[in-house]
């Protein structure tokens, strides 16, 4: 018998990894305290706002459904701090994915995601920061970046890479719960990481001298508002 390629291998691990983490990401959503989320939101921003100008682009953030990492008071922290957002919008007629301006009403998108109900196209040149969701987010070894596992149709691998082929400035960031981070996430030639991440009290590089292993993954202490 002749042995399974080895991205039918990756495929398996990764799909075993999304089915683990579900319910993983839908406790820590069910733990999260509002209030103190309210209040770590208030310094990520400004965090934020450090990283890039509000003058010069955009912010490409994501409407979050389910247990997503949430983003509906980050979203509206960011627009009073002065940035304009954009989220990732299918374009029927052109039949591709596009940045879109983040205003006006929202209707459903490809899969229920909420997207802007009139197309205002961004350009990727215009995008300084890009905000990511994801199922498991996992520090790569030797390096300062984070691999990062979807739900599987590789929209933000190739959104974020083609985002860095056209707008070499802007920064990948993961949103995610701290248990979502664990020791590895299987990858691919096609995945595309991140270089920071924000959780629900920590943000910022990995640093892996400052990076605790625990049962449930990796905690990210650097960059903290404690």
């Amino acid at each position: 018998m002749s042995k399974p390629k080895k991205d039918e291998r990756l495929a398996t691990e990764k799909a075993a990894l999304r089915e683990r983490m579900k319910p993983v990401r839908d406790k820590a959503a069910a733990a999260l305290d509002p209030e103190r989320f309210a209040a770590h939101l208030e310094v990520v921003v400004d965090y934020l706002q450090r990283l890039a100008d509000c003058e010069e682009g955009y912010i490409a953030t994501y409407v979050s459904v389910g247990s997503e990492f949430p983003t509906a008071l980050l979203n509206a922290r960011l627009r009073a701090a002065g940035f304009r957002l954009c989220v990732l919008c299918w374009d029927a007629e052109a039949k591709v994915y596009v940045w879109g301006e983040l205003t006006g009403d929202l209707v459903p998108g490809p899969h229920g995601i909420p997207q802007p109900a009139e197309i205002i196209p961004v350009d990727d040149a215009d995008i300084a920061l890009a905000l990511a969701p994801g199922l498991a987010f996992a520090l790569i070894p030797d390096t300062f970046e984070f691999a990062r596992l979807g739900h599987g149709g590789g929209v933000y691998d190739r959104i974020l890479a083609r985002l860095e082929e056209n707008s070499p400035m802007s920064i990948a960031i993961g949103l995610c719960f701290n248990a979502q981070v664990v020791p590895s996430v299987p990858q691919t030639a096609h995945d595309y990481p991140v270089c920071q991440l924000i959780t629900e009290d920590a943000f910022g590089q990995a640093d892996e001298a400052l990076c605790d292993m625990e049962d449930e993954g990796i905690h990210i202490h650097c960059c903290t508002d404690s």
